[in-house]
């Protein structure tokens, strides 16, 4: 339990300094040394989620993020689907683009081992928490950037899925995180407009 309780303070300070570096836009050694070393697995591996612990919610979106990034990992379209995150990060943070190569490395890495050796163990459990960490600093960091991980999940991630039921389910997970809804009677649309669906008659009501 110390040994836990030690290693979970060292990641809240690990990402705390992170924060830091990021918000002073600090450039130094130590905040390099800090961001990357925090978005490595094994960090993961030995201290709970600091959201989850903390009684936190995630956010739907980026659950749906990380689940359909570590699907596409074992995918045919992988080296598609990983350029498709860095663009995003690219356009979005570009100074975390490194961190975030260093994991798609990584990610890869876990791939290749399962292409090769079909039976080895695929650590998916532990992709999607560090995933769902990158994707919640982005987003928290860039509330505008909803709109760019939604289209990189719909238009990107979940086409690189191999498996036809796991692409139907991350599609249906990322509308209810979206607030689409499918049906072929109603169609509730939330924002400035109000579309009613009637048989396949449109009609749109714009509000100012």
């Amino acid at each position: 339990m110390p040994v836990l309780l030690g290693a979970f303070h060292l990641k809240l300070f690990l990402l705390q300094w992170d924060r830091f570096c990021f918000e002073n836009d600090r450039k130094t050694a130590s905040c390099e040394f800090a961001v990357i070393v925090s978005s490595f697995s094994w960090v993961s591996a030995i201290v709970p989620n600091p959201t989850e612990v903390s009684g936190g919610v995630m956010d739907p979106l980026v659950t749906v993020a990380a689940a359909a990034l570590v699907s596409a990992i074992v995918g045919d379209a992988w080296a598609a689907s990983r350029d498709g995150v860095l663009d995003v990060w690219r356009r979005v943070h570009p100074r975390r683009v490194r961190v975030i190569d260093a994991a798609l490395d990584e990610a890869s890495g876990e791939g290749d081992l399962v292409r090769v050796h079909p039976e080895a163990p695929f650590p998916a459990g532990q992709l999607e928490e560090d995933w769902q960490n990158h994707f919640h600093a982005l987003l928290r960091d860039h509330p505008d950037a909803r709109d760019d991980v939604e289209q990189l999940i719909r238009e990107v991630l979940v086409p690189g899925v191999s498996e036809p039921g796991k692409r139907a389910e991350l599609t249906t997970l990322l509308n209810n995180s979206t607030g689409v809804v499918n049906n072929v009677n109603n169609v509730i649309v939330t924002g400035k407009a109000q579309a009613a669906v009637a048989a396949r008659d449109i009609h749109w009501n714009t509000r100012d």
